[in-house]
C-alpha cells in the first residue's frame, strides 16, 4: 500500500501555485498584529524589551512553520532581535471565524 500524504486543511484547499501566496498573507496579517502592538506599547510610552510572555495562537499551525522565514523577517522587522519567552498553540478557531492568528502577551511594567 502507498502511504497517502497527509496535508493541512489550508493545504488541501490550495494548490501548490497559490500557498506560497497563502503563506505571504499569513506573514502580512502577523506583520499587522506585530505593528498593532508596536504601536499600542508606543503610545502607552513602552518598547518591545518590555515584552517578557508572548502566546501565538493560530489556527493552522503548519502553515505557520511554512511561512518561518518570512515571519522571522516580520518580527525583526517590528521587534528587533529580542526574543520573549514564547509558545505556538494550535487552536480550532478564534473568537473572530475569520481570524487566523491572535497574539496574548505579558509585559514588564
Amino acid at each position: 500500500m502507498i502511504p497517502r500524504r497527509v496535508l493541512t486543511p489550508l493545504q488541501e484547499f490550495l494548490s501548490q501555485e497559490t500557498l506560497a501566496g497563502a503563506l505571504l498573507v499569513l506573514a502580512a496579517i502577523v506583520a499587522l498584529a506585530l505593528a498593532n502592538l508596536r504601536a499600542a506599547l508606543a503610545a502607552a510610552g513602552g518598547w518591545p524589551e518590555q515584552l517578557v510572555w508572548l502566546q501565538i495562537c493560530v489556527t493552522d499551525v503548519a502553515g505557520y512553520r511554512a511561512a518561518l522565514g518570512r515571519l522571522g523577517e516580520v518580527w525583526r522587522r517590528h521587534l528587533g532581535r529580542h526574543y520573549p519567552a514564547t509558545a505556538l498553540v494550535a487552536v480550532r478557531g478564534l473568537f473572530d471565524p475569520a481570524a487566523v492568528v491572535e497574539l496574548m502577551l505579558s509585559l514588564l511594567p
